[in-house]
């Protein structure tokens, strides 16, 4: 791993964090809990250093509804942020599902990311 920190170090860095992935107009449906800083680390660290499996990440696609709720792929959205990179242009990354609303409860990305 990178010596620098790939996730926010502070409250402020987080809530920007947050507020980007708000921008998007994505709306999270996964808890805080079921969320590994770790994971979000190293996903973010092999994609900025090409170790990133693009072949395997897309067996298992960010999954989004046609009113862009994340119902899988969280992780690696967050990561993908980090790392400055728009999974959802990215060919074969991203499953539109059909009728999803309301099937999951939704919550804001700042209630969703791990903590400092």
């Amino acid at each position: 791993m990178a010596n620098h920190a790939l996730y926010p170090i502070d409250e402020v860095g987080r809530q920007h964090l947050a507020d980007q992935l708000t921008q998007k107009g994505l709306t999270p449906t996964q808890s805080r809990r079921r969320m590994d800083k770790d994971k979000i680390e190293q996903m973010t660290d092999d994609m900025l250093n090409g170790r990133f499996d693009w072949n395997a990440s897309a067996l298992e696609p960010i999954l989004l509804s046609l009113s862009n709720e994340v119902y899988g792929g969280h992780h690696r959205l967050i990561a993908g942020e980090l790392a400055g990179l728009d999974l959802l242009s990215m060919p074969g990354q991203t499953v539109r599902l059909g009728s999803t609303s309301g099937v999951r409860p939704h919550f804001s990305w700042i209630d969703v990311l791990p903590p400092v």
